[in-house]
């Protein structure tokens, strides 16, 4: 019974990592474009998104892709 206990510590441990490093990527982000101010700025609704989801490319690649598509029709 006591290897459960480890396992969920872990779980708990790796979703504690696993957030703060999606903080830091998102504030990495908006000081890039506040730095670089780009001319065209993509942003997809893509939900909540783990930086393990590699399932969801697909779906990611393709919300991407029609957000792409809105912002150069709007320029």
């Amino acid at each position: 019974m006591d290897w459960k206990n480890e396992l969920l510590k872990l779980f708990k441990k790796e979703k504690i990592f696993n957030r703060s490093v999606q903080i830091a990527q998102e504030k990495l982000i908006e000081l890039s474009v506040k730095l670089y101010k780009p001319d065209v700025l993509i942003e997809p609704e893509a939900g909540y998104i783990n930086m393990f989801d590699f399932y969801k490319a697909e779906e990611i690649i393709e919300k991407g892709y029609k957000s792409a598509e809105k912002v150069l029709k709007e320029k």
